[in-house]
Parts: C-alpha cells; sequence; structure tokens
C-alpha cells in the first residue's frame, strides 16, 4: 500500500475486509506532524471503509500506485464535510462507505441491493464537490485498493 499525505493532515481510517463493516478490521491514524500509526494496509483487501477527521479532510482510494495518471484508474474519494456523514462516540465528525463500489448515505450503516447507484462520477478529486465521488471503470474497488491519499481541503 503506498500512501501520499499532504503535511498538517489529520485522519483516522478504518477499513474492514467485508462490505457492510463485517469482517476483520483495521485502523490507521494519519497525524499532522507526519507519519502513521495503527494497522498496516499492506497487502490488505477491504471493502468498506470510514474517516474521521477535521471538516475537509479528503481520502482518496486509488487502484494505481502511479503519482501521475493514477486518475485514469478507478478511484474513490471520501472527504469530511459540516452537516454531512456523523459524529463519533466522542463528538468527531465522520463519513462511512458500506460497500466500496456503490453509493450510499454517508452514514448509512448497510448497502441496499435494492437501490444500488453508482457514486458521482469527476476527473479531479480537487475541484469535486460532495462528501463522495471518484470513478468508475472495469476494475472493482473491492479489494484492489493501492495508493491511498490524505489531503484538506482548507478555506
Amino acid at each position: 500500500m503506498e500512501w501520499q499525505i499532504e503535511s498538517h493532515t489529520r485522519a483516522d481510517i478504518y477499513v474492514w475486509s467485508g462490505i457492510n463493516f463485517s469482517g476483520e478490521r483495521r485502523m490507521a491514524s494519519v497525524h499532522p506532524a507526519g507519519g502513521r500509526q495503527g494497522s498496516s494496509l499492506k497487502d490488505f483487501a477491504f471493502r468498506s471503509i470510514a474517516i474521521t477527521g477535521p471538516i475537509g479532510t479528503t481520502i482518496v482510494l486509488c487502484t494505481s500506485v502511479l503519482d501521475i495518471g493514477w486518475e485514469s484508474r478507478p478511484w474513490r474519494a471520501l472527504r469530511v464535510m459540516k452537516g454531512v456523514g456523523y459524529r463519533t462516540k466522542d463528538g468527531k465528525p465522520a463519513v462511512r462507505i458500506p460497500d466500496l463500489d456503490w453509493y450510499d448515505d454517508a452514514n448509512a450503516h448497510r448497502t441496499d441491493p435494492d437501490f444500488q447507484q453508482s457514486f458521482p462520477q469527476v476527473a479531479d478529486p480537487e475541484g469535486a464537490s460532495g462528501w463522495t465521488f471518484g470513478r468508475t471503470g472495469s476494475m472493482s474497488l473491492n479489494d484492489n485498493i493501492k495508493q491511498v491519499r490524505v489531503f484538506r481541503l482548507r478555506d
């Protein structure tokens, strides 16, 4: 697993090996001073994710390890936004995705197979709006995440 972390960024990332937050769970913390702590996500195939962090925190899950051109392969972004998602027990804003391949509400506990739809498609995460967006392709996102990009949009 490759990591691209913007400096002065804080986030907690929770991933599960199954959809609907089932199976093995791992957690990684990104610290503003730099570095990560927690479980290794290397070679961990995951299908569900939840993130916490300050408003504007954005996590992009990529199926490519490239520094340049990764946007041409399937990817998906999550963004912590005011009034979207839920609050953790300790009051941190958070969003979650029960199945990486499908769109559900930012606070959904389970994906609904009867109402599955694709998440909004964009070319570039920097200029996108909304709490989740990305690019689909012939490859599933589930079990295929090779790079995690972490940054924060600031006003």
